[in-house]
């Protein structure tokens, strides 16, 4: 094989790689981190929310999970694994008790564990006003795994990551 049937199969391989990268891979890392922000906005809460404005964020929610979802808090522990209407429905709950939420995150890194499951990781901050107006801040570090179905990335997992393990 001459010198430059060499460089061309060279640079075929380098463009089909960079094709890749630009199309595919950048694609599902971009709808990650969209299926995250979409996520983060249907659990925020506006002061003065209406009950419209609520059933169509929670229409969105069920539209953004996986059918079971996991979750799991250190400090609290709770450890949940159930079907993500039981979920949902047991958030709605929690959420009524809240005047507003507000949520942001940080350091927001995705990985890709397999071509169809991504893990998020940040530090997310959560600023929640009670009905009798005390407001609470809390910022944790955060594990979401998405899981690929059907075209769709979904939120199958979320959990705190423990940075320092309490003797």
């Amino acid at each position: 094989m001459d010198l430059k049937k060499i460089i061309i199969s060279i640079v075929a391989v380098a463009v089909a790689v960079a094709v890749y990268f630009m199309f595919f891979h950048d694609n599902d890392r971009r709808a990650v981190m969209k299926r995250f922000n979409a996520l983060m906005e249907a659990v925020e809460k506006p002061s003065g929310e209406g009950n419209i404005s609520m059933a169509a964020k929670f229409q969105s929610l069920s539209n953004m999970v996986d059918d079971h979802l996991f979750a799991e808090s250190f400090n609290p522990a709770i450890r949940l694994d159930e079907p993500s209407d039981v979920m949902l429905s047991n958030y709605a709950t929690a959420r009524s008790y809240a005047k507003s939420i507000s949520l942001s995150a940080k350091d927001v890194e995705i990985i890709f564990t397999k071509p169809d499951e991504a893990q998020l990781t940040c530090f997310g901050t959560a600023r929640i006003t009670s009905r009798t107006g005390e407001t609470f801040d809390e910022t944790r570090p955060a594990i979401l795994v998405f899981k690929k179905k059907d075209g769709k990335w979904l939120l199958s997992s979320a959990s705190e990551r423990q940075i320092f393990k309490r003797q």
